[in-house]
């Protein structure tokens, strides 16, 4: 049964504590300096609730979740394995039998179910919180950079899986200014003015463009105002430009990817299906690559030496394949070779030296 001898109960709960001691420091430090900076739009705003509050920071939380949790997680393996170490706990359990690997389940243990986490958030809570970030700081962020956002295109992917393009939203009079609806590469609606109101969404100054029988598009149509009927949209999507492939969720770019016809559009859904994938499992990597030399029996254990190579290294494959994702996604290198090439040479390295650990 997982977990049921006392010694492993006494590892997990361990290196539990550290992560999570870890985790919160880091994000209240982040998160007393997120609040300096916009404490004037706190502070004025009287429509904004704690719950608000709460619910924007546990959001920025989920947006660096892919890097604070296997960095989180990565200084609690090592304080927890090298502590033990120290106190001689390891030499103990080995003298009783329990092989090192052994002692080390806990720790995976712990590892795959931050895994499985990393893939929730990133599948699910991730595209949310984007969007509720965006839309806090629109609402809410009046008296910094960080306001409303200065893209000169903006776009709506629809769910009829028809694209809004306008250049300019009126906030005061509920307008979209300078838009294109865009329904297929066939069938165009340009506007000067579209009312923000997705149950009467009335165009002011249109043309329908459609393309002809030899292929040229042509207006067919002009209205000084209509009502567009077959145009709906989420009034609290994100009020943005063009939402990045990383910033969706794994399903959608895998449906991209399978479903585009396009070589590029394909190369750069599947980059981001493996980066996601990849980052996934850095949490059993730390174990891997870390425990080797949290163990060793020296008279002095060069800590500081293992938690600057270990935090460098991490940093530096994780900055590295963020890297790759620009070869892959442009098609100068294979996704599969670009991203889980060097993954998996590093995987395979932490491996061999694993298993040579007894």
């Amino acid at each position: 049964m997982i977990l049921s001898k006392i010694w492993e109960r006494y590892f997990f709960k361990e290196v539990t504590k550290v992560f999570i001691l870890f985790l919160f420091l880091f994000f209240v430090g982040y998160s007393l300096l997120e609040y300096s900076i916009h404490m004037q739009d706190f502070a004025k705003d009287k429509n904004l609730k704690v719950y608000d509050v709460l619910t924007y920071f546990f959001y920025q939380f989920i947006k660096r979740a892919t890097l604070l949790i296997p960095l989180g997680f990565l200084v609690a393996v090592i304080k927890t394995l090298c502590t033990a170490n120290a106190r001689k706990e390891l030499v103990a359990l080995q003298a009783a039998g329990i092989s090192i690997k052994l002692i080390l389940r806990p720790f995976f243990i712990l590892g795959a179910l931050l895994v499985v986490f990393i893939g929730f958030s990133t599948e699910s809570l991730l595209p949310k919180s984007l969007t509720y970030l965006d839309e806090f700081r629109y609402a809410h962020f009046k008296h910094s950079q960080y306001g409303e956002r200065k893209e000169p295109i903006h776009v709506f992917y629809l769910n009829d899986n028809s694209k809004l393009i306008f250049q300019h939203f009126d906030q005061k009079n509920e307008l979209f200014l300078d838009v294109i609806w865009v329904i297929s590469i066939d069938d165009i609606w340009r506007m000067k003015k579209l009312e923000a109101n997705p149950s009467q969404p009335i165009a002011h100054f249109a043309d329908h463009i459609t393309r002809t029988k030899s292929g040229i598009l042509e207006k067919t149509e002009s209205f000084e105002t209509h009502l567009l009927n077959g145009l709906t949209w989420d009034k609290k999507m994100a009020r943005k430009g063009f939402t990045p492939l990383e910033n969706r969720a794994v399903s959608a770019l895998y449906k991209l990817y399978s479903q585009s016809s396009n070589p590029l559009q394909q190369a750069e859904a599947l980059s981001q299906v493996l980066i996601k994938s990849v980052q996934m499992l850095l949490p059993l990597l730390a174990v891997l690559g870390v425990a080797p030399y949290c163990i060793r029996y020296s008279r002095g254990i060069p800590l500081l030496f293992i938690y600057a190579v270990a935090l460098f290294g991490f940093l530096a494959l994780f900055t590295f394949l963020n890297a790759t994702v620009i070869l892959a996604e442009n098609n100068v290198i294979h996704p599969l070779l670009a991203i889980t090439g060097p993954f998996a040479c590093v995987l395979l390295a932490c491996l061999f030296r694993f298993k040579k650990i007894s």
